[in-house]
């Protein structure tokens, strides 16, 4: 099996995170952040393929609202700290483009 190599740069930065779904949402840190996707640690998680809103609270004070796909998906009960899932963005915001580009630049 062939690993995929990533394109694009990741951080491990963690922020406040509401991922939500029809009527169900759950909150979060995030782990890592790149300009297509993070990953959110949480005690609960949609399924693989399940299409989500985002809402990060980043550092500087601002919001951010986005859409995604999860691709990945982990719950397992012996190791909780690793829990969460790993969503793909369909449609991202300007202010989450803006702080990923001021992570590039330090």
């Amino acid at each position: 099996m062939t690993r995929r190599r990533r394109e694009n740069e990741r951080f491990l930065i963690k922020v406040q995170a509401e991922v939500s779904a029809s009527d169900r949402c759950f909150r979060g840190k995030t782990v890592r952040i790149s300009e297509t996707g993070i990953f959110v640690r949480s005690q609960k998680s949609f399924g693989e393929g399940t299409q989500v809103n985002i809402r990060l609270w980043l550092p500087d004070g601002r919001e951010s609202v986005m859409k995604g796909i999860v691709r990945y998906a982990r719950m397992a009960n012996f190791l909780p700290r690793q829990n969460g899932m790993g969503i793909e963005f369909t449609e991202k915001d300007a202010t989450y483009m803006q702080f990923i580009l001021s992570l590039s630049k330090d």
